[in-house]
């Protein structure tokens, strides 16, 4: 199995308005993420760190696939393409992932 997170950290100032946008279309994208094992888990900073620190994000990704082929389609499927171009490219500042076998 393959877990695939991401941190998002959105453009600074936080607009709540985008905030507000940007949550709702990830969380609708990962209610059923291509090629995943089941919904993707969406958590939300507890903001208990100031939003200037380098260190802070806004939100997280967590989402299963059971292998690296799986992952590969879904990185090239076209609703997460969408999610890319459409939510995170205008939104964000930045965003990591991680992927971890286990």
């Amino acid at each position: 199995m393959l877990t695939h997170t991401v941190l998002f950290r959105l453009h600074r100032p936080v607009d709540a308005v985008v905030k507000e946008r940007f949550l709702e279309a990830v969380r609708a994208f990962g209610e059923n993420p291509p090629f995943g094992l089941g919904p993707a888990t969406v958590e939300l900073d507890a903001g208990l760190r100031p939003e200037e620190g380098r260190s802070t994000v806004e939100a997280s990704m967590t989402v299963q696939f059971p292998d690296a082929d799986a992952f590969a389609s879904y990185l090239a499927h076209p609703a997460h393409v969408d999610l890319v171009e459409k939510v995170l490219a205008p939104s964000c500042e930045s965003w990591l992932s991680i992927q971890v076998e286990s």
